[in-house]
């Protein structure tokens, strides 16, 4: 089964989507996890952390095609995110320089906090990466880490970052239009869940098909769009009154603006589930205002 000996370090929602895209192609899966997970047919688990040395021994003497590593961090900290992102792929890095076994492929699912840009710039993967906030440093440095592990010669690594995810059971900003909070004219970007998994997929389909992988790709869907005119275009579906919104005087104005391209994992073949907001929420809009009508 060339090519298709996959493990999931971190394995929640967009590991479980991921998998269950190729578990039915022949993909041999491993998911690792805290605690017990109801996975789908094909994938098995390992049940620790990516600091564990019983878990770092299995992955340092087993021989994975690619390696997906989907973290999140301990705590919303300075610390939490250390310990969430740097500290375990230190670890895994020990443990592949070690290994007579590294993986042929690792892809380290990161986030587009790692920019600093915040006056409605264009982002692509070539722009520059200063963040200001802890969350965003702390993820970069994971990802001169994960990048670093390309150094053998004999491992590819690729950096996905992702925008603002959302999709079922993430209905924050539902709530939000609800309570009546407006939004600025501060642009957004986002990416549904099942475009994640959908991206990890394509990546992981062209690396086990033998063509070379970008050292980074930026997720995230076809339109931009300020978070005042998302909310106002929800505020809609949802059936409220124009009036409903409100500015909220202690929202950030500008914090964060930027607009990502994703020009490049689309010149790579993926197409969108979900190109925009508009097609991504029809379906959580209609599950949300049923679990409304039934808590009536």
């Amino acid at each position: 089964m060339s090519g298709k000996k996959l493990l999931f370090i971190g394995y929640g929602d967009i590991a479980g989507r991921t998998s269950r895209q190729l578990a039915t192609n022949g993909y041999s899966i491993t998911g690792i996890a805290r605690t017990p997970r109801q996975l789908p047919e094909g994938v098995s688990q390992w049940l620790g952390s990516a600091q564990d040395a019983e878990i770092l021994n299995k992955i340092s003497q087993t021989a994975f095609d690619t390696v997906v590593i989907t973290l999140t961090p301990a705590a919303r900290s300075d610390e939490g995110y250390k310990a969430g992102y740097v500290d375990p792929l230190q670890a895994l890095s020990n443990a592949w320089q070690a290994s007579n076994t590294p993986p042929k492929c690792v892809i380290f699912v990161s986030s587009t906090s790692v920019y600093g840009q915040n006056e409605d710039e264009w982002v692509d993967e070539t722009s520059t990466c200063k963040p200001t906030n802890y969350s965003g440093q702390r993820i970069l440095e994971a990802e001169k880490l994960a990048l670093s592990l390309a150094e053998n010669g004999t491992t590819t690594s690729c950096i996905v970052r992702f925008s603002g995810i959302y999709g079922p059971g993430r209905d924050q900003l539902l709530r939000q239009v609800l309570a009546g909070k407006a939004g600025t004219e501060a642009y957004t970007n986002r990416i549904h869940a099942d475009d994640c998994a959908g991206v990890l997929a394509h990546l992981i389909q062209l690396h086990a098909s033998g063509q070379q992988l970008a050292s980074h790709y930026l997720a995230s869907d076809c339109e931009p769009v300020t978070a005042k005119a998302a909310r106002q275009w929800l505020g809609k579906q949802l059936g409220l009154p124009e009036t409903h919104l409100k500015r909220d005087p202690t929202a950030k104005t500008r914090a964060g603006s930027k607009r990502c391209n994703n020009k490049r994992i689309l010149e790579s073949g993926y197409s969108f589930i979900y190109s925009s907001y508009r097609e991504g929420y029809k379906d959580i809009i209609a599950t949300f205002k049923q679990q409304a009508q039934s808590q009536q």
